[in-house]
């Protein structure tokens, strides 16, 4: 990817990681209830919420993957659908999916220097969610977008277990998201830590494959 053109897709891939963040806080206020809302009402915009992220992600991997020719193409510029990008991008990149990462002690999380002898940073091994929980958890919002079976309407079921659901599931985003690198094509990586910018905006930069230690 030319320089310039990478440095564009660093700069839009974080402003979707911003806005992901914008909206994992609106969720968590949902959750705490720091805003007056009715609990049906909360529970119908945390998923809503969870889908947009879902397909922000989607999105997200796409723009730090447009060294990929096929993805600048109408097939992919014309959806939305999450589960699309993933099925499509995982068959001309299986590796295109975020890695979660722990910070290397004592190493920048996101080199600024140039030339700058890296280590790899560990990877985060539970927690998050995985690729195939993206697609799982986008399918679930969705089944919420309507009122529901009348059979549950008429039995006035509850939905506390719907709040814990919304809530470990943006446990998992945070997780995945809060430090984590993409594989691209060419072998080399985006490293992005979600709040490593100095108002805490995401920020990223485009490395050469690290030494494994």
């Amino acid at each position: 990817m030319a320089e310039d053109k990478s440095l564009t897709a660093i700069e839009r891939y974080c402003s979707i990681i911003d806005e992901i963040k914008f909206r994992i806080q609106w969720i968590k206020k949902i959750i705490h209830a720091e805003i007056s809302i009715a609990e049906t009402i909360g529970r119908d915009a945390g998923f809503l919420e969870l889908r947009m992220i879902c397909e922000l992600i989607a999105f997200g991997c796409l723009i730090a993957h447009g060294d990929i020719k096929e993805t600048r193409s109408g097939k992919f510029t014309g959806k939305y659908q999450a589960d699309f990008f993933v099925k499509a991008l995982s068959a001309l990149h299986p590796d295109f999916y975020p890695k979660p990462m722990l910070p290397a002690p004592g190493q920048e999380p996101i080199p600024t220097r140039v030339c700058a002898i890296l280590r790899s940073p560990a990877p985060r091994t539970s927690g998050f969610l995985t690729k195939s929980e993206l697609t799982t958890l986008y399918h679930a919002c969705g089944e919420r977008m309507h009122r529901g079976y009348l059979r549950d309407i008429l039995n006035h079921k509850r939905i506390e277990g719907e709040f814990s659901m919304i809530g470990k599931s943006v446990d998992k985003i945070v997780r995945l998201l809060d430090y984590h690198r993409i594989t691209l094509i060419s072998g080399e990586e985006i490293w992005c830590a979600a709040a490593g910018g100095p108002n805490n905006e995401a920020f990223a930069a485009q490395v050469s494959a690290p030494r494994r230690v």
